[in-house]
């Protein structure tokens, strides 16, 4: 799972960027923290922000206490309504309305 940052947070993270550049052009200011150590940072606030979304909103077994059927595993697409879910022992082929294949 990679999961999905919202815009705000990478925007953000794009702004503490450019800002920390431009800094370093305009004043040929130094900072203690070398650009790939900064950059790392950067990453890291965006990993976090992912996995925070992942535990609360994402996961399988929070989307199953919302009442929502997830059923794991490589999804063929058969029609505008079928889908065929297999794992590594067995397969199952979902009909319905509405869904979400990820």
């Amino acid at each position: 799972w990679t999961g999905c940052v919202p815009s705000k947070t990478l925007l953000a993270e794009a702004k503490k960027c450019w800002t920390w550049r431009k800094m370093n052009e305009k004043y040929c200011a130094t900072t203690n923290l070398p650009l790939r150590e900064f950059l790392s940072d950067v990453k890291g606030r965006i990993d976090d922000a992912r996995e925070f979304i992942y535990a609360e909103d994402d996961s399988p077994e929070v989307l199953r206490t919302l009442g929502i059927d997830v059923i794991e595993g490589k999804a063929q697409l058969l029609g505008p309504r079928e889908v065929v879910v297999s794992d590594s022992s067995s397969s199952r082929c979902v009909k319905a309305k509405f869904g979400i294949v990820v």
